[in-house]
Parts: structure tokens; sequence; C-alpha cells
């Protein structure tokens, strides 16, 4: 019965007939429609069905779901098994594919491909593949790759980095290119600069290191701070400044 109601509402707003991607003379592999709007409580109590493609708005009470969307997301809970680009502002967003856009999630925000653009997150934000923009949330921020700006308690790339990370602990698996700000920093390699009060390159780096701790395996550059450590310097550890060229 509410899945008739919803359908007669869709259809009472224009929405009812979809539009066909299929282009003339085009060979696709799968054939989805593609509506303008999209209403739902939870899938699959929702118009259109979850393998339909959304260019306009979508709307879900608690969980909506669809492959493509492009346009405005409102909701609890908006999945995306393909590609999303425009705005999202749901509770949860989750986008399997790529990401353009902005997406504002009350708890949490994951893409599974590629971002671009921002995401504001009440509690995680998360990308698994590659981050280009600006990432805000209260507690994790969470790339495979990473280029642009990082703010949250955690800020943490498991592969390259570019930009700027500020929070109270910045970490990379890998190597580092720009600026950490935080209480503690931590690079593989880093090229840049750190600043906070215990400053840690794992292996190698070449730039500046300014904290209460600075340590750092293969460096070439200089160090500012209480006590500072560079494996390859002529003097190892000294206090207040030490440097390796």
């Amino acid at each position: 019965m509410k899945k008739t109601s919803l359908f007669i509402l869709a259809a009472a707003m224009g929405v009812g007939a979809p539009l066909f991607a299929a282009e003339s003379g085009s060979v696709i592999a799968e054939s989805r429609s593609t509506w303008y709007v999209q209403l739902g409580i939870a899938d699959p109590v929702q118009v259109p069905v979850s393998d339909s493609n959304i260019l306009g708005f979508r709307w879900n009470f608690f969980h909506g779901a669809s492959h493509d969307v492009t346009g405005l997301d409102l909701g609890l809970v908006g999945c995306t098994s393909g590609d999303f680009k425009g705005l999202a502002l749901e509770a949860v967003n989750w986008v399997e594919g790529d990401m353009r856009g902005v997406q504002f999630g009350l708890l949490f925000n994951s893409v599974g491909a590629a971002s671009y653009g921002v995401q504001l997150g009440g509690l995680v934000n998360c990308d698994w593949v590659n981050f280009t923009g600006v990432q805000f949330a209260p507690f994790v921020n969470y790339d495979a790759a990473f280029t642009g700006v990082q703010l949250g308690a955690v800020n943490w790339s498991k592969n390259l980095g570019t930009g700027l990370k500020f929070g109270l602990v910045n970490a990379d698996e890998n190597e580092f290119h720009g600026w950490e700000v935080g209480l503690v920093n931590c690079a593989d390699q880093l090229f840049g600069a750190q600043i906070g009060i215990a400053n840690v390159v794992t292996k190698s780096g070449r730039g500046v290191q300014v904290g209460l701790i600075n340590a750092a395996d293969m460096y070439t550059g200089l160090q500012f701070g209480l006590l500072n450590l560079i494996g390859n310097a002529p003097l190892p550890v000294l206090p207040i400044v030490n440097g390796n060229f």
C-alpha cells in the first residue's frame, strides 16, 4: 500500500515516466532508466527502484538506494551504487563509485572510488581510493590517497598525501608533501614541514620540523625543538637545533 501511494505521488508530480539513458546507435551493456525524482521510505519501498539513475532530486525518509545520482540528495541514509554528482545532505552518505560535489553527513561520509569536492562529516569521512578537496570531521578523516586540506582530530592517509593537515594527530603511511600541523605528526616520508609537540619521520624526508621532540631516520633539513634526532646527521642528537645537508 505504501509503495502504491508513493507511485501515485510520483506520477502526480510528473515523474512517473522514466527517461531512458541509452542514445540511438550506442551499445550499452546494461540498460537503466533515468528519473527526475526518487521518493521513498526505505529501499525497496521507493519509486523508482534502486537500479535506476536519478537526475534531479532524491528524498528518502529512512534509506534510499540508487545507481547514479546527479542533483540534490536529502534524507537519513543515502546509498549510491554508482557515481554521485551534486549536494548530499544526509545522516549517512554512502557512494560506491566517484563523488563530485559536496557531502554533508551528520554522522558519516564514505566514497568507494575517487572524490573531488568537499566532505563535511559529523564524525568520520572516508575515501577508499583518492580524495581531492577539503575534508572536515571532528573525529577521523581517512583517505587511501589525498590532495587538499584535512581538518580533524585524526587525519590519516594510507598512500601519497599532498597539501595541509591540521589536527590532533596527523598520520601518513607513505609519502606526504606539504604541511602537517598537530600535536603529533607522523609520516613514513616527509617533503615539507611538521609543526607540533612530537614530529616523526620513520624513513626519509626533506624539510623542517618544529616541536618539542623531532625525530627522523634519513633526513635532509632542519629541526627546532627541545630534543632533535636525525639518524644520518653528523651529530644525531642535539638540543634546540639540529640539521643535515
